[in-house]
């Protein structure tokens, strides 16, 4: 609750038209993070768009929602004021689109780092499936992006303001 209300207070205190990142980890009730990359508790993430957030999960496939608790805790913000939210143009032929469990980098499906790594023009990279979560189901892709790596890449670029909400 808490670090909602601090995400809620840095989304007010940016100026209205910044594009913002919000990053999402699961505890588990052990207090244990769910690491679907090793060391990295970033599970989900989702990306401004006309008043709402746009993400892909696998509950929705590519939607724009208006609450966001149910996808985890948010540990992580990104915002950049320079810059707009995605246009409608881009996003809406999206919109509607499955969930790609098999993290391809291609655009018939989305899973969420790929659909704002996409929107922010960041390029794929290898992707790490060793964290234990994979076990026995390890995808078939090799270039991708993860929401670290998302955080990673907008860390070092002009214009972003990154910060986790608590230590990671």
């Amino acid at each position: 609750m808490i670090r909602v209300a601090i995400a809620l207070l840095l989304l007010a205190s940016a100026p209205a038209q910044a594009v913002e990142i919000l990053f999402f980890g699961i505890q588990r009730s052990n207090g244990s993070w769910l690491e679907l990359e090793k060391g990295s508790r970033m599970v989900h993430l989702a990306i401004s768009y006309q008043g709402g957030w746009l993400h892909a999960h696998p509950l929705t496939g590519v939607a724009v929602s208006y609450e966001l608790q149910a996808y985890g805790k948010i540990i992580a913000h990104a915002s950049n004021s320079e810059a707009d939210d995605p246009s409608e143009q881009r996003v809406e032929p999206w919109v509607g689109l499955k969930y790609d469990h098999g993290y391809r980098w291609n655009d018939e499906a989305f899973y969420c780092s790929e659909l704002v790594g996409k929107l922010l023009g960041l390029a794929p990279r290898p992707m790490d499936f060793s964290a234990p979560v994979w076990q026995g189901r390890v995808p078939s892709t090799d270039l991708g992006i993860s929401p670290q790596g998302v955080y990673n890449d907008l860390s070092k670029l002009s214009g972003w303001s990154v910060s986790y909400l608590d230590s990671p």
